[in-house]
């Protein structure tokens, strides 16, 4: 399951529903796609490596590993490990894409207006997000256009008030 929307739009409170209400004994295997996005010019990269380094071995049967970044140092963090057997879901801005949608079964997008956005994450967030705002907010918008991230999505939820 593949869950994006641009910053601010409920993408962390619908997948925290989705794990609490999961109908399975076992758990799904949980990636954030900002755990492995290299800092606040790492957009495009992130979503890149979700598909290189998880999505394609996971869908070949391997036990993939896939780095993380310590976004409060701006190094390379531990590797997370992801079992082929076992669901998934990959939650946060570049996720759904025309390459990752290949590999899952179903794909939510998430949006609200601008200005709730951008508070919603601000206060989520603080002020270093406040800081960066305008640049991620620009790679989301070169991101979603080139894959048209939206259009591939199963299900649209407007999390507006």
């Amino acid at each position: 399951m593949l869950i994006d929307g641009p910053s601010g739009s409920g993408k962390t409170q619908l997948t925290s529903t989705v794990l609490a209400e999961w109908p399975h004994e076992e758990p799904p295997q949980l990636l954030r796609v900002d755990t492995v996005c290299p800092g606040w010019e790492g957009l495009s990269l992130g979503s890149e490596l979700i598909v290189t380094d998880l999505l394609r071995p996971r869908a070949a049967g391997l036990t993939t590993r896939i780095l993380t970044y310590n976004w409060v140092l701006g190094v390379a963090g531990p590797y997370r490990v992801f079992q082929p057997d076992r669901p998934l879901i990959i939650e946060g801005c570049g996720a759904l894409t025309r390459d990752s949608r290949l590999f899952a079964d179903y794909a939510v997008w998430l949006e609200a207006p601008l200005a709730q956005r951008k508070e919603r994450a601000i206060q989520r967030d603080g002020e270093i997000f406040a800081e960066h705002w305008d640049s991620w907010a620009e790679q989301e918008r070169q991101l979603y256009f080139r894959e048209n991230s939206r259009a591939l999505a199963d299900e649209i939820f407007d999390t507006g008030k």
